[in-house]
């Protein structure tokens, strides 16, 4: 791998892990906004927030078991 695509994946990864710390925080904000009510915001960050998770626990086993060959092949 050269040095300008490991800068292109450094900035890429920079940038999504910005977004994604972003829609955390804006998503509840907005629901809260929009209806006032803090029970609805809470279940909109919950369910945000486990689908994260869920991600990643889920994420980690499968690429231990097909390693990381196969899933780096599908994403190209």
């Amino acid at each position: 791998m050269s040095q300008r695509s490991a800068y292109g994946l450094l900035v890429a990864e920079a940038v999504s892990v910005t977004g994604t710390r972003m829609s955390v925080v804006a998503v509840p904000w907005f629901v809260l906004h929009t209806t006032g009510d803090a029970l609805l915001t809470g279940v909109t960050a919950f369910v945000e927030m486990a689908a994260l998770v869920a991600t990643r626990v889920l994420g980690g086993p499968l690429v231990d078991i097909s390693g990381r060959a196969r899933p780096a092949s599908a994403a190209t």
